[in-house]
């Protein structure tokens, strides 16, 4: 009896009945050799990714900050210029010199309505998305500049005092376009107030501030501009464009991608983008992104593409650290390291 129960005991044991899963070809389960393997590799090439997409950020940051910084005389905008052969300092086709608003235009401030020459580099003014940001630094800065101004009156007799080659938005567009492109009729962001007339008007006093967003709002909130001046000679010129005409980089951000670099510097350490200005009354690091923006334009189109893809890859990285802080990005690269380290393990 205790034979017979000890055979029919062992012949209802599932374990004898059923071989493993793990032995079972296709049913490979967690714990498995075959599936800690490709676990195991997986995970070894998912922190390779990381860490080559980690190491491209960090090496284009470190090359565009260094080909940015390496100082006034001698930095990558001085030497473009001499191979280039000229300046583009003074920008557009039209007079100005590229340079920007009168002395008399005013911002939004905490403190109200302030004048362009009052206006000091960590005053927070009012951007078009709704908030305050500081004065990292300006682009031009000329108390003492003559200019040529547009100057722009909208409805409820609201005037703008503007150079024909500074950027704003035109009501219908996407990109801003230059002061000289608007016409009486035209309608202009953020209210849509329209232009009622356009003359001119000799002043001294020369100021660009420049935001972390690229625009901000000025006289009393009526006209959306950007902080940046046109640099091709002709504005449908220059860059690739879309059938429509439009471009396939604006300029706007062009510009505002080159001035990445100097924007997480002097953002971070306010001071140090104060008091230092060229003849024409731009920073010299401002300086030396638009001549490499100039210079780039005269290269034959092809050249300009891969120049495009290059710089596009180098400064969105530098992009995404500005946006997420380069302390935040390192401390997810970690986390992601470790965690996929603890899966291996």
């Amino acid at each position: 009896m205790s034979t017979s129960t000890e055979v029919n005991t062992r012949d209802n044991d599932p374990k004898e009945d059923h071989p493993p899963l793990s032995t079972v070809p296709g049913n490979d389960v967690p714990g498995s050799g075959v599936s800690m393997m490709a676990s195991t590799d997986s995970y070894r090439s998912y922190r390779a990714l990381i860490f080559a997409v980690f190491a491209c950020f960090m090496v284009s940051a470190l090359i565009i900050v260094v080909l940015f910084f390496t100082g006034d005389e001698n930095g990558i905008g001085s030497v473009i210029k001499r191979i280039g052969g000229g300046s583009s300092s003074g920008a557009g086709s039209r007079g100005g010199g590229g340079f920007c608003f009168s002395a008399d235009t005013t911002v939004q401030t905490l403190k109200g309505q302030v004048p362009m020459k009052d206006l000091q580099v960590g005053d927070k003014i009012l951007t078009a998305q709704g908030r305050y940001e500081h004065v990292y630094a300006f682009g031009h800065y000329l108390p003492n500049g003559e200019a040529e101004f547009l100057v722009i009156e909208t409805e409820g007799n609201s005037q703008l005092e503007i150079t024909p080659e500074h950027l704003l938005y035109r009501q219908g567009t996407s990109h801003p376009v230059p002061a000289y492109s608007l016409r009486v009729g035209d309608k202009i962001q953020p209210h849509g107030a329209e232009v009622t007339m356009i003359d001119s008007v000799h002043k001294t006093g020369i100021y660009a501030p420049l935001v972390s967003s690229g625009s901000f709002l000025v006289n009393h909130g009526s006209v959306k501009v950007s902080c940046y001046i046109i640099l091709i000679q002709a504005y449908s010129t220059g860059y690739a464009h879309f059938a429509d005409g439009t471009p396939f980089l604006p300029q706007h951000t062009g510009i505002h991608m080159v001035l990445t670099p100097y924007r997480m510097i002097c953002t971070t350490f306010l001071g140090y983008c104060q008091g230092s200005y060229t003849q024409e009354g731009m920073p010299p690091h401002v300086a030396n992104g638009i001549e490499i923006l100039t210079w780039a334009d005269k290269l034959p189109l092809m050249a300009q593409v891969v120049l495009l893809v290059l710089a596009l890859v180098a400064f969105s990285a530098l992009m995404v650290v500005e946006k997420i802080g380069l302390v935040l990005l390192a401390a997810t690269f970690l986390l992601c390291r470790n965690g996929l380290g603890r899966h291996r393990k």
